[in-house]
């Protein structure tokens, strides 16, 4: 691949990417309609199994689960659950139209932050991340099991800087 060759992939990746965030998102209303006004979960589950390895398909996950009438199953489908409360903003939602309107205001992709993966580890920051969670706690008041791994530590910290 040459610069030339780059540019245009990159500018087709956009412009294809943009089109399919429409698409996937009236995918997913449909699909949420579905579930919520007539309880049918096959669309739900064929537009998951579309989904490719580039794709946030845990983040529709969540969606489905917070707007939908349905649970995550063992096998990764999603089954009906007639039952369910849904919840917006702490209050029980008694009207499923309406609230498909609060859905489709927070696209599945918008909905959930992306994981960043990690690349590396820092030894040190999470100890020091450690210390200072037991040392709020202590200052709580509240016991810190194993109080003597703080104090060495802490010496290990001490000794690095």
């Amino acid at each position: 691949m040459d610069q030339k060759q780059f540019d245009v992939a990159v500018a087709l990746v956009k412009s294809t990417g943009e089109k399919m965030d429409g698409m996937l998102h009236e995918c997913a209303m449909f699909s949420l309609e579905q579930l919520n006004m007539h309880g049918n979960n096959g669309a739900a589950n064929r537009l998951l199994g579309a989904f490719n390895k580039s794709s946030r398909k845990e983040a529709l996950f969540v969606w489905f689960n917070d707007f939908g009438m349905c649970k995550r199953s063992k096998d990764n489908t999603l089954v009906y659950a007639g039952k369910k409360k849904l919840m917006w903003e702490g209050e029980q939602v008694n009207h499923l139209e309406s609230f498909l309107i609060n859905a489709d205001e927070n696209p599945f992709f918008d909905y959930t932050k992306e994981i960043k993966p990690a690349s590396s580890y820092d030894v040190m920051k999470g100890i020091k991340a450690i210390l200072s969670r037991a040392s709020a706690m202590q200052q709580k008041g509240l016991p810190v099991e194993h109080a003597e791994l703080v104090t060495f530590l802490q010496n290990l910290v001490e000794e690095e800087a």
